[in-house]
Parts: structure tokens; C-alpha cells; sequence
């Protein structure tokens, strides 16, 4: 005979794990894993710095969500990307000016390598890095009561990274521009929304979080990304003082680009997909998983570290499109009250 189990045990173990943490911020179980920033305000006169490294792999070409062949890649253009790599270094710095508002700046630098192969069989590979689009902002708070928070995002990213960033090609001219993919910048002026809720518990602590970015009119090379739109929803589970498991879903919205570079023109539509303003759009849904780590200390110093790797679950690519193979983010945050 199965028992049931009863009322007492399930109230029990709800208020374990719902029941508010005072001090959840300061321990891993309250800290959000690494692929989420922007996780909550500073009190006045509280600084709070963060370093997060993230590798993005690529690989395959997708048509919606199923894999094309490189040969079938090949027998619609003269180059096919095969893989690519893009790592970024982000730093990102938030200061209380009020119990209310928090100010915020993230900056990044990014390095990205692709390998293509022509028609013809002949590999080659492009690289190019530099510093990216730079990203000021406010969290103004709409609640903080108990375990619960919730703020918003405002803010808007500045066109620092490059757009005009150049190499070899399959033709080996240094001076060709290279695809869009390989662009580092944005060259417009974007506004950044965003929301997220947080709730700390003893045992489970838990958020949600959306993000876009909407770009405002062309940049000086005639096209303009498409709108990006992006919503995490994560829980940690804490174990001891310091140590939290992290796991999630989060969901990724990309548009299609608008205009045209014109040094794409005389290349022809038939080159390769890269260069295609109409093939750069897609969603994704993945699967980030992790650990949080609250580091020894003390006083007016909170420490954290971090670790995320996610995998996509499903996708769906305007191709043909390198689809995202996995992803490992790594986090260092400090907080100085």
C-alpha cells in the first residue's frame, strides 16, 4: 500500500525552500548564475564590479531547425562557413546614487574566428577582435520587500565596437570587408529595456529576467541589426553557506538585418550566406546550467564566482546559418557596501 505524504511534511518542505532568506544576497543560493547581469540593485553608496568571460561555439548550418550539408551549402554559394568562435570579456561596474536608482556601465572586448571552404575546396579562415559597443544605463528599483525584488533596465548602447573591421577573404585581399558576423559593433544607438524579479529562499531561490535591443535608424555603412529580444528564467539551489546549483531556460529572439553594406555588392547575393542581410535572423531556446560559489570573506566585501554552461534545445534559423553549439560562461562579481 502506497502511503501518501502528508499535509504536515508538504507544508514543511515549502516553507524550507520559499520561506524568505534574511541574508540570500549575500550567499551563493541568493547570487544569480553567470549568463544573468543585471540581477539587482546597489543600495546608496554601494559599489559592485563584475568580470565575466563567455565562449560561444558554432557550428553546422541550419535551415529552420535542421542541418544542411556543407556540399549543400555549396551548391547555393561560392563560400560556406564551417565553424566559428567568438570570446568576450565583459566588465560591468552599477553604483547606488539612491535607495531607488542604480547607475550602470558594461563594456566588452570581443574576438571572433570563423573557418569557410569554397566551392573550389580551398579552407580559409578570418579573424577580428577589438573593443565592443559600449552600454550605460539605470535599474530603477520597483520593490524590494522581504525576499522578493524587482527593478527596471534603461539603457541605451553607444556605437564604439567597429563595423568596418577587414581581412583576407577566400581571395586573400587584406583590405576586404569582412561578413557581418564578423562585425564587432553595431554602429547605431540602441535602446535597452528590461525587467527582472528575483525571490530568495532558504533552500530554492529563483528569477526572471527579459532583456531587448532595439536599434535606432541605420549606422554609417547603410544597414542596421535586427531587434533582439531575450528572457531567462533560472533557480538556485543552495547548499550550505556558500555554495548554490544553478539551472535554467532562456529563450533568444534575433531579426533579420536591414539595409545593405555596399562592399558586399559587387560580391553578388551568390557569394556566401554570411553576407546576406535576410539570412542573419533566428530564435533559440537553451538549456544553462551551473554553479555559484560565495568566496571567504567578509566586512563590506561580498565575493562571488560562477560558472554557466548552456546547450541549445531548439532553434530556428533563417539559414543557411551557423547555429550556436554550446556555450561556457564564467563569472567574478565583488560587491562594496
Amino acid at each position: 500500500m502506497t502511503r501518501r505524504p502528508s499535509p504536515r511534511l508538504l507544508i514543511g518542505l515549502f516553507a524550507v525552500c520559499a520561506f524568505p532568506s534574511a541574508d540570500g544576497d549575500a550567499q551563493a543560493g541568493g547570487h544569480a548564475p553567470a549568463g544573468v547581469f543585471g540581477f539587482r540593485t546597489s543600495d546608496r553608496g554601494s559599489l559592485s564590479t563584475s568580470y565575466r568571460f563567455v565562449r560561444t561555439a558554432l557550428a553546422d548550418n541550419f535551415i529552420g531547425s535542421e542541418v544542411m550539408a556543407t556540399r549543400e551549402v555549396l551548391d547555393r554559394f561560392l563560400v560556406a562557413p564551417l565553424t566559428m568562435v567568438t570570446d568576450q570579456h565583459v566588465l560591468r561596474a552599477t553604483y547606488g546614487i539612491s535607495q531607488v536608482v542604480t547607475l550602470a556601465a558594461m563594456a566588452n572586448h570581443t574576438r571572433v574566428s570563423m573557418d569557410n571552404v569554397t566551392r573550389s575546396n580551398v579552407a580559409f579562415a578570418d579573424e577580428s577582435s577589438g573593443f565592443g559597443d559600449l552600454w550605460l544605463g539605470a535599474l530603477t528599483r520597483l520593490r524590494r520587500a522581504g525576499a522578493v525584488r524587482a527593478h527596471l533596465h534603461a539603457g541605451v548602447w553607444l556605437p564604439t565596437g567597429s563595423i568596418e573591421n577587414v581581412g583576407g577573404g577566400a581571395d586573400g585581399d587584406e583590405a576586404a570587408q569582412l561578413p557581418y558576423p564578423m562585425q564587432i559593433g553595431s554602429g547605431t544607438m540602441d535602446v535597452a529595456p528590461g525587467l527582472t524579479v528575483a525571490v530568495t529562499g532558504n533552500l530554492l531561490s529563483w528569477g526572471v529576467q527579459t532583456q531587448g535591443r532595439l536599434p535606432l535608424g541605420d549606422n554609417s555603412r547603410g544597414w542596421r541589426r535586427g531587434v533582439a529580444l531575450e528572457a531567462t528564467a533560472w533557480t538556485v539551489l543552495k547548499i550550505g553557506e556558500r555554495l548554490g546549483f544553478t539551472a535554467g531556460i532562456r529563450g533568444k529572439y534575433w531579426g533579420n538585418y536591414q539595409g545593405s553594406d555596399p562592399a558586399y555588392a559587387s560580391l553578388g547575393p551568390e557569394r556566401t550566406p554570411t553576407i546576406r542581410a535576410d539570412l542573419q535572423g533566428g530564435s533559440q531556446v537553451e538549456a544553462p546550467v551551473g554553479v555559484s560559489i560565495r568566496l571567504p570573506g567578509g566586512g563590506s566585501t561580498d565575493r562571488h564566482v560562477s560558472v554557466e554552461w548552456s546547450m541549445p534545445l531548439v532553434r530556428d534559423l533563417k539559414g543557411p546559418q551557423l547555429g550556436a553549439e554550446w556555450a561556457l560562461a564564467i563569472g567574478l562579481r565583488a560587491g562594496f557596501r
